[in-house]
């Protein structure tokens, strides 16, 4: 099925980044866990993203310089949390939306700043889940 060879694809890629010690490992991580979480599989997508989830704040900053996509691996991260019924979701939501939210106000037109939050998947989603939250004052 398409999910499982998702699944496979992105095992061979983490274990390959983390032989070489790349950054991008956690890139593979975080596809490895939306799969895992499309299979319904809660417990691995956890596992597999353990070592950003073992670490907060400023390391975990650290830990995802040098990825391509560092607010859809907090979002992963958030998500992953999420269907656990995990405490620490909401720090990872909050935390990808305020970078996401400091990202785009470098953008002085307002159109593009706009079409950067709405256009990317991605990224309209980290702004939903925080809209629907409830916390948009608490942060």
């Amino acid at each position: 099925d398409a999910w499982g060879s998702a699944r496979d694809a992105y095992s061979r890629a983490h274990a390959l980044a983390v032989g070489m010690e790349r950054a991008l490992r956690h890139d593979a991580a975080g596809g490895a866990a939306r799969t895992a979480l499309a299979l319904g599989d809660v417990a691995a997508a956890t596992s597999t993203l353990v070592d950003l989830l073992s670490v907060h704040g400023d390391a975990s900053e650290r830990m995802l310089q040098g990825v391509d996509r560092p607010r859809w691996i907090e979002l992963t991260c958030f998500r992953v949390l999420e269907a656990a019924n995990d405490e620490r979701a909401a720090d990872w939501l909050h935390r990808a939306h305020a970078a996401l939210t400091t990202q785009a106000a470098r953008i002085g037109d307002a159109r593009v700043r706009a079409g950067y939050l709405e256009n990317i998947p991605h990224h309209r989603e980290i702004v939903a889940a925080f809209a629907g939250s409830g916390s948009c004052s608490a942060k």
